[in-house]
């Protein structure tokens, strides 16, 4: 099971491998944050309208509280 610190260190990994073509383009680092940025913001409104509430047994996710 990952804590949240190895989580945070992958996923931070993952940002980093997917930024590097871009900055290979000498693409500016601003451009490349902005569209992370817009990513978010698209992938949050799209579980808004689909997603209110998740249900795993034994555990419940608000999504209008964690959105």
């Amino acid at each position: 099971m990952l804590n949240s610190g190895v989580l945070i260190f992958v996923l931070g990994g993952e940002m980093l491998s997917v930024a590097e073509p871009f900055l290979q383009q000498q693409m500016h680092p601003t451009v490349i944050i902005s569209a992370f940025r817009q990513a978010l913001e698209d992938l949050v409104e799209i579980l808004r309208e689909k997603i209110r509430s998740v249900r795993i047994p034994g555990i419940y996710f608000d999504l209008q509280v964690l959105l």
